[in-house]
């Protein structure tokens, strides 16, 4: 079982030296973390919103994807919109990669419902951890460490890139929805000899909800991701109840090509600032054999009021001129 984990890996390996940048980070609570996915969202929790998201996909997986995501943003009346700044880390393969972004949106409000459109900007890092590579013509015995190749490194070697990319979000009384393309056009980072291309990628995701009572409401979602080349889906169903208890399931994939996981997802508003959320992902691909599922925690803080310093002006109202 350890020797296919290591030879599955090294598949795993190659396939991210050729997509490491080219999708973004996988997410099973999507629909708890709009602003990660599109920056059009900012200020659309409609107060100062903290999240912060853990996930170890395909447990027990020589080197197995880790990430981490933190993202903030709020309203800035002041400006007709939201701004907001999104990190994240992820170890992929042999790669580790950094991405910070900070982006801006204007929201317009219509009879419709209220539009926004934004944009983002940051940068890029991936490193590559040589020492943890081997080829096949390498000697790797006691103190000795060489990969007797021309193009790999035998240490971390760090390349660094822009980001950026835009995004559209829609709130109506039945229904919201949102679309994003990011890395448009493609360009690449270079470490070293290694080129790491950022090749384009949109997500189309939408939401509605459905009261069946007083204290249980559904809400469907489905995110649509591509790169033009490859698209993947998302299906979920939330169940609240009392406004502070939820879950629900999902899967990923539509096709027996495309399915990877069913999603079990569990949460708990413990009151009207935090909510903390568990998702996980039973592995339904012909990888399931070689792994033992995927963790994701999840956890939010909404300061619920609003913020004095993005608010208008008070108007004071003087009597001589009424």
């Amino acid at each position: 079982m350890h020797l296919r984990n290591i030879i599955i890996s090294g598949f795993v390996f190659l396939s991210t030296v050729a997509a490491v940048a080219q999708q973004p980070m996988q997410q099973s609570q999507y629909m708890f973390n709009k602003y990660q996915m599109n920056s059009a969202y900012a200020g659309f929790d409609y107060s100062l919103s903290i999240t912060g998201v853990y996930r170890s996909q395909w447990n027990e997986f020589v080197t197995a994807p880790i990430s981490q995501n933190i993202n903030a943003h709020l309203p800035m009346y002041l400006l007709n919109g939201g701004i907001g700044i999104n990190v994240v880390n992820e170890q992929i393969g042999y790669f580790n990669n950094t991405m910070g972004v900070v982006s801006y949106n204007y929201v317009y409000e219509s009879s419709l419902g209220l539009f926004s459109g934004g944009l983002k900007l940051g940068f890029m890092q991936s490193t590559l951890n040589g020492s943890a590579l081997r080829s096949p013509d390498g000697i790797y015995e006691g103190s000795i460490f060489n990969h007797n190749d021309q193009v790999l490194s035998e240490n971390s070697n760090i390349g660094i890139g822009v980001q950026y990319g835009a995004g559209v979000y829609f709130i109506g009384d039945f229904f919201e929805a949102g679309f994003s393309v990011s890395e448009l056009p493609s360009h690449t980072i270079s470490i070293n000899d290694t080129k790491v291309e950022l090749v384009p990628y949109i997500n189309f995701y939408v939401e509605t909800e459905i009261m069946l009572n007083d204290e249980l409401s559904l809400s469907p979602s489905m995110l649509i991701r591509t790169d033009l080349k490859e698209t993947q889906t998302d299906i979920s169903v939330i169940a609240k109840l009392t406004g502070n208890i939820f879950g629900g399931i999902g899967l990923r994939g539509y096709s027996s090509r495309t399915i990877d996981a069913g999603v079990l997802i569990a949460g708990w508003r413990f009151n009207e600032n935090y909510k903390l959320s568990y998702a996980y992902d039973i592995g339904l691909s012909a990888l399931r054999s070689s792994h033992e599922g995927t963790h994701e925690i999840l956890l939010n803080y909404n300061l619920n009021k609003l913020i004095k310093a993005g608010l208008p002006p008070k108007i004071i109202y003087n009597p001589r001129f009424l």
